[in-house]
């Protein structure tokens, strides 16, 4: 192999990386705002995952905890954030919600402590911690006569100083209470009863595998080990008509509260949560068709025409060698145009420049291929 051959092909091999570099740098589809592929119901845990890492949990997410009184047993939830929180209360009967904001905290941490002089986020960890000791020493809760308001009043020391706090509970809206309320109770109760079928079915397969050890020959060393084969039905009678069914009716179920409760709780409405999202995504993605986006607020806006492809927008001497004629390229009409921000323009350039340089490199390879040819001849 002579020298023009090896220089022929290093030339050529270099041509090729760096076309490919180009190429990898240009997206073929250019980026709408309007474009998302949203993920839906059978979507990758991974993508699941991510979302997990960077969501805030809110107070649908927040498990019930137990408020005793001495005249009354509450349930309530809070979630706190470093300078504000949202409280939501029930006696089973009636629902009260609050939502203090950092300015509306300053205000009424002013009016009642006028001489504390403290962190915020260090304030609403002492109310935190006084609601979970549930004690009713610090506690006293109160109704307005016609039961539409309920106050939480707070009475306890701070770094040795009184301190004094009331949480105001204004009726809360239905939606609130089906959310944090009825849609987990069911599906706790689902997801419990999905499991008992599991476990039901876990010790069948263990009775077949002792039967099948016993068929074996093999015998217990201690008969106290010895069970009798699962059946269902006694199983159901039995809890029926134990004193433990009587005592759980009588604490109204309070137990499903417990740490284990919480834990199935929070994982729940994690999950409802992240499946919410995805059929938002879903139905967002459905109007694409329409020409018009839906906003947050519901308020439905016209989408601007779509933008033509990155292969109509070649320059002419790409579009020939690529096989697009010209006449296609001007089928497509050229969006309307509207403001855009410095960082799309920037965008836009930095593609121009790549498309330019692209169109160089072409050029230069078309000049190379003359001069292999004229040394071929």
């Amino acid at each position: 192999m002579n020298n023009n051959n090896k220089n022929a092909i290093i030339d050529t091999m270099g041509e090729m990386i760096d076309d490919i570099q180009l190429k990898s740098e240009i997206d073929p589809t250019p980026k709408d705002p309007h474009f998302f592929q949203p993920t839906l119901g059978n979507s990758s845990g991974d993508d699941e995952n991510e979302w997990r890492r960077n969501w805030q949990p809110d107070l649908k997410c927040c498990p019930w905890k137990l408020l005793q009184t001495a005249d009354c047993v509450y349930l309530v939830k809070t979630h706190f954030w470093p300078d504000s929180y949202q409280f939501l209360i029930t006696d089973l009967s009636k629902f009260w919600y609050e939502s203090i904001s950092r300015s509306e905290f300053s205000k009424r941490l002013q009016k009642l402590n006028p001489n504390l002089e403290a962190p915020t986020n260090k304030i609403l960890d002492h109310i935190k911690n006084n609601l979970t000791k549930n004690s009713s020493d610090h506690l006293n809760i109160s109704k307005d006569e016609n039961k539409s308001r309920l106050n939480v009043w707070i009475n306890s020391d701070l770094a040795g100083f009184p301190f004094c706090w009331q949480m105001i509970g204004e009726p809360a809206h239905e939606e609130m209470v089906s959310e944090n309320t009825t849609v987990p109770l069911l599906l706790m109760v689902s997801e419990l009863f999905r499991r008992q079928k599991e476990l039901f079915q876990i010790i069948l397969e263990k009775d077949k595998e002792i039967n099948n050890y016993k068929a074996q020959g093999c015998k217990l060393t201690k008969k106290n080990l010895s069970t009798l084969p699962f059946d269902e039905t006694v199983f159901e009678r039995k809890m029926l008509f134990s004193q433990e069914f009587e005592d759980n009716v009588k604490l109204l179920g309070m137990s499903a509260l417990e740490s284990s409760g919480q834990e199935l709780y929070q994982n729940l409405m994690t999950k409802y949560t992240w499946l919410q999202k995805c059929t938002k995504a879903e139905a967002e993605s459905s109007n694409d068709g329409d020409g018009k986006d839906i906003l947050e607020s519901g308020e439905t806006v016209e989408r601007s025409p779509q933008k033509p492809s990155w292969s109509q927008r070649l320059p002419p001497s790409l579009s020939q060698q690529f096989g697009i004629s010209q006449a296609t390229q001007n089928t497509q009409k050229s969006p309307t145009k509207s403001p855009k921000s410095s960082e799309k323009d920037e965008e836009a350039a930095r593609r121009e420049k790549l498309q330019q340089k692209l169109v160089l490199e072409e050029q230069k390879k078309a000049e190379k291929q003359k001069k292999k040819r004229k040394l071929a001849l």
